[in-house]
């Protein structure tokens, strides 16, 4: 059977692990490998992971302490690595910050062992069960990662299979061989649009994502960042943005995608706090002298 390396990062946030380890525990399919990476600022979180892991009998976890916190993008990079050394055929970016049933990576691997090179399975917000992701698609003059159907109830035709443009790395299963077609995840984003990024290099080399609609998992949303709203998902939302649109778009449409980006950041200036207004020029300035 081929091993499934799956690839967790830990962020301040060790009350989310014990659900998360009992949702893995849990699982039909059990030739899996997970690599945790730890980019908290104390030791907290990897010690509930280590004894959410111990409490639960897992021997197929390794764990791995940053010195300081790197970034989700570069802490991902070190999992899949160290997944490929092993050997894992599969390769699952997982957060930590969700519940899901017993039988889903068994229907990823199933996927996968069908050909497929990415899925990604429908996500609910944790709170009141209402979808987080159906589907999805990057917005090419806004250069924005869009989720089909967010907030929304569930319908029978979210339960079907699709290809579609666009999953988070919330949780998505991939084959091996897409790290050496593609590359890894670029570590200049650090947090946000890392994921957006590499969706769309898998995109533009002819791979197709396949939405998983019969299987799902329950999400914490934005449990260890503050909230969409916070200083930090400000800053590096709109850096990141930025800097996606100058590394990925050409000509015309980068011109487009830029007037987009820019008009709109004069909507959010004018109904910021001083505080965020701050926050928002500094991201545009950096974001414009990434390289």
């Amino acid at each position: 059977m081929r091993t499934l390396g799956l690839v967790t990062v830990l962020f301040n946030s060790p009350e989310v692990l014990p659900e998360f380890f009992d949702s893995l525990a849990a699982q039909t399919d059990k030739d899996w490998h997970l690599e945790v990476i730890d980019n908290s600022t104390d030791d907290r979180s990897l010690k509930e992971a280590r004894a959410s892991a111990a409490r639960l009998g897992l021997g197929n976890v390794r764990f791995t302490k940053n010195a300081d916190n790197v970034g989700v993008a570069k802490a991902n990079n070190q999992g899949i690595t160290n997944c490929l050394d092993l050997g894992c055929d599969y390769i699952v970016l997982l957060n930590n910050d969700i519940v899901f049933g017993p039988g889903l990576l068994a229907e990823v691997r199933e996927s996968l062992d069908a050909g497929e090179s990415m899925v990604a399975p429908r996500v609910h917000y944790f709170d009141d069960n209402s979808l987080w992701y159906a589907g999805g698609r990057i917005r090419p003059i806004a250069a924005t990662a869009e989720h089909y159907r967010d907030r929304e109830q569930p319908a029978d035709t979210d339960h079907q299979q699709r290809y579609t443009g666009y999953a988070p790395t919330c949780f998505m299963g991939m084959r091996a061989e897409l790290f050496k077609q593609v590359g890894l995840m670029d570590e200049r984003y650090f947090v946000y649009y890392d994921d957006t990024d590499f969706v769309y290099r898998c995109l533009k080399q002819g791979y197709r994502l396949l939405y998983l609609g019969n299987a799902e998992l329950k999400h914490k949303v934005s449990s260890s960042t503050g909230g969409g709203s916070s200083d930090f998902s400000v800053y590096y939302y709109n850096r990141n943005r930025l800097f996606f649109i100058r590394k990925n778009y050409a000509g015309l449409e980068q011109l487009a995608a830029y007037g987009w980006y820019y008009l709109t950041r004069l909507y959010k200036l004018a109904v910021y706090g001083a505080k965020q207004r701050t926050v928002l020029v500094r991201a545009m300035r950096d974001g414009r002298s990434m390289g």
